[in-house]
């Protein structure tokens, strides 16, 4: 599951979140460990410069978010805490933001698409049934002996 988090960052501030973030890029085989305890799959911040100030948007990809937030604020390791102390320190208030539009495959596992692993008919409609029988994705993880 996605979600997107929007906050104010306080103009002053700025430079000490971007050379953050810059420093999470340095350092993510340290966040992918992290992202084991906290289910998440992918994180990705923007920076928006606009008229009332700068904008964080911070996107999240997990599998369980409240299990994620539980994991990340009892956690008591140092890019944690410096995670959070850098969050409370720039943040200038959180923004509560609905999505107007939000669609997702009612089974996320499943490959819908017929044609993605094999260019013949025979072969893609092997592949569709063994996605019914199975819901498992075919990329990329699929062999060729998998698709038919």
């Amino acid at each position: 599951m996605i979600r997107v988090a929007f906050a104010r960052v306080k103009p002053d501030k700025l430079e000490r979140l971007e050379n953050w973030l810059r420093e999470l890029m340095s350092r993510q085989d340290e966040v992918r460990e992290i992202f084991h305890q906290e289910t998440m799959r992918h994180e990705q911040a923007f920076i928006i410069r606009g008229e009332d100030g700068p904008l964080l948007i911070y996107v999240m990809e997990a599998e369980n978010h409240e299990r994620g937030r539980a994991a990340s604020q009892s956690s008591q390791l140092p890019i944690d805490l410096e995670h959070r102390q850098v969050m409370n320190e720039v943040l200038a208030e959180k923004l509560q933001v609905k999505p107007l539009y939000d669609c997702a495959l009612r089974e996320p596992r499943a490959c819908y698409n017929n044609t993605c692993c094999s260019r013949r008919r025979r072969a893609r409609l092997v592949h569709v049934r063994q996605i019914r029988v199975r819901t498992r994705s075919c990329h990329p993880s699929v062999s060729p002996t998998q698709s038919g």
